[in-house]
């Protein structure tokens, strides 16, 4: 039996529902709503704060890095005219040296062309500058000046009047005046104060003494004197890498030299190799060259005889390398005298089929005397300039070959000279 109820009850029933309900189910949606808006918000405020703080670090490091960097340049605000300091010092360095070679290059030429008689040298420093630059130098003079060999007067030592027999036909032997051992002592005390080079970049004493012994002679009082310290401060920028070769090459005159035979070398052999192993820069003595020289020379007296240039000297710095003793070697030690070495040497080697020698001193003459000729070493790091020099002066004169070899290569890979030797000249199976 349905109850009857008032109207107004239910009514009232209904209006209660439905704000319960459907107020209910709104204000849940406001309520997801206001919550999504919020976390929408926080997310946006998080992200917005996480912006501004890379900003703020950002900004941090950016004014870290222009304040270094400010700092920095500041620290570093000199260099410039420290560089400028620097170039103008080698500007001035360089434009310095021109005009001391232009003066040295003038007053040179006013003492060959003066028409009094002219002394060169005294030469007592390195062999190979001496042939390769000093001789040069006094026939590209020569041929500038048109002096009278006549009355010039060279001196030397070694007995070598005919590398100078074109420019001076008088020739004074420095060991016919002095002792070699009192020549060893003078040349120790002049590189002492010389710091220790070997090189005659200004008058010593003991030049001026061979000076003065040489204007005793007759017709050279009043000569004027060429200094090897004239060739030396014209090509030393050369040497110093801040000169181009052409530099060299237009103050040098290259001939060929023929020898007038001045010793009887009937005892040598019509036909062999000259070698030529001494201690130097370019070949130090150690146990690795001398095993590879040793080789060298085995194969060279297994296919032909060789003499053996050493002087059993102790004039300088340099001396030989003790070889083996092998058949078809001969040695010239025992005709060798400080007076007539350097002669002697040049003259075997004029007459050898091939020359075989520590790279510098004789090694530079011998392609000029049309002899092929294998320089040897095991540090190239003073030879740079004078084997471009060389190389360039060789081809153009109608000299013999010129080689280079390193010896360190054999000691490097751990080869033998006489294996390889072996595979290449195989014996022919008949």
């Amino acid at each position: 039996m349905t109850s009857r109820e008032p109207i107004f009850i239910r009514k009232t029933r209904s209006a209660v529902h439905l704000i319960t309900y459907k107020g209910g189910r709104r204000f849940v949606r406001f309520f997801n709503l206001a919550r999504k808006r919020v976390r929408n918000y926080s997310k946006l405020i998080h992200r917005t704060v996480r912006l501004l703080v890379k900003k703020i670090k950002r900004t941090r490091i950016a004014i870290f890095n222009i304040v270094r960097y400010v700092f920095r340049r500041l620290l570093r605000f000199h260099k410039p005219f420290v560089r400028f300091h620097k170039r103008r010092a080698r500007f001035r360095e360089r434009v310095s040296a021109l005009r001391f070679e232009q003066k040295v290059e003038r007053d040179v030429l006013t003492r060959g062309l003066s028409g009094r008689p002219i002394i060169l040298g005294p030469w007592i420093s390195e062999v190979g500058f001496e042939v390769l630059y000093w001789l040069p130098f006094l026939y590209w003079l020569k041929a500038k000046c048109n002096w009278d060999p006549m009355h010039v007067l060279a001196i030397s030592r070694g007995g070598v009047a005919s590398w100078y027999r074109e420019i001076a036909n008088n020739y004074i032997e420095i060991f016919e005046q002095v002792e070699p051992n009192v020549f060893a002592d003078r040349s120790i005390k002049r590189r002492a104060e010389n710091d220790g080079s070997h090189k005659q970049l200004a008058f010593s004493d003991f030049d001026n003494h061979l000076i003065d012994l040489a204007r005793k002679c007759s017709g050279f009082s009043d000569a004027v004197v060429v200094h090897p310290s004239d060739m030396y401060q014209l090509f030393r920028q050369y040497w110093l890498g801040h000169r181009d070769v052409s530099y060299v090459q237009e103050r040098t005159r290259f001939t060929e030299k023929h020898l007038i035979g001045n010793f009887d070398l009937s005892v040598l052999p019509k036909d062999y190799v000259a070698v030529k192993a001494y201690t130097a820069t370019s070949l130090p003595d150690s146990q690795a060259n001398l095993k590879i020289l040793n080789e060298i020379v085995s194969l060279l007296s297994e296919r032909s005889n060789v003499v053996m240039l050493d002087t059993g000297l102790m004039i300088d710095d340099h001396k030989d390398y003790q070889l083996n003793k092998r058949p078809n070697v001969f040695n010239l030690s025992r005709v060798m005298t400080p007076a007539n070495n350097l002669g002697l040497q040049t003259e075997v080697i004029s007459n050898a089929r091939a020359f075989v020698g520590t790279c510098g001193s004789l090694t530079w003459i011998a392609p000029m005397l049309e002899v092929d000729t294998v320089a040897l070493f095991s540090d190239a790091s003073f030879l740079r300039t004078h084997l471009l020099f060389a190389r360039q002066a060789y081809l153009e004169m109608d000299a013999g070959s010129f080689a280079t070899v390193d010896v360190t290569a054999f000691d490097t890979l751990d080869l033998s000279l006489g294996d390889i030797m072996s595979r290449i000249y195989r014996p022919r199976v008949s």
